[in-house]
């Protein structure tokens, strides 16, 4: 996927560094990524994340003077998660990514596909855990439910009809988020489906 990437959008001509120590050093990054992410996070954050190291340094890479573990050091983390994880990140930029992405004939969807695990997510099982409800309903739309929800479930869940009718469902959706990023976002895709 990083090979296609780069000579897709910035140069034709480059070539994955062969050897152990370039494989150490995605091996490396992958297990960065485990600790930003989470365990068991979807592929698509690796293609964020590499699109987003690819996109910053498109002209250092023309010159040739890049270092394949730029992209997958500890550095490489660092402002990813400042750019679009922390509070005052910007992920606005997003948009100027795909843009360019777009312009080279390229999708994050394409690029996902490239780096898919056929396996199923494991926390695909855990989108809608219909005996949580049951603990949630306790103190429901009150402060002492709001605790015992975070301390006892998941938390938010878009398909539990206790979550819908919730009063303090976006301050649950911040709180799940920050405990389970992962398992969020594949709540949210999976809203509507």
């Amino acid at each position: 996927m990083l090979t296609a990437l780069i000579k897709k959008t910035v140069d034709g001509r480059w070539q994955f560094p062969l050897g152990r120590y370039s494989e150490v050093l995605v091996k490396e990054g992958l297990l960065r990524l485990d600790k930003l992410f989470g365990v068991g996070f979807h592929h698509d954050r690796i293609v964020d994340f590499v699109v987003y190291q690819v996109y910053r340094f498109r002209d250092i890479i023309k010159g040739s003077d890049w270092k394949i573990s730029w992209c997958f050091s500890d550095n490489a983390v660092a402002k990813y998660k400042a750019q679009f994880i922390d509070k005052d990140g910007k992920s606005g930029m997003n948009y100027y990514i795909d843009l360019w992405l777009s312009d080279n004939q390229l999708s994050r969807a394409k690029l996902s596909r490239m780096v898919e695990d056929k396996k199923v997510n494991p926390f695909k099982k855990f989108v809608y855990i219909e005996s949580e409800d049951e603990t949630k309903r306790r103190f429901h739309n009150t402060d002492v439910g709001f605790v015992l929800c975070q301390q006892a479930t998941t938390g938010w869940s878009p398909k539990s009809p206790v979550c819908r009718s919730c009063v303090s469902k976006e301050k649950c959706l911040s709180a799940t988020k920050e405990k389970y990023p992962e398992l969020t976002r594949i709540r949210i895709e999976s809203d509507g489906k």
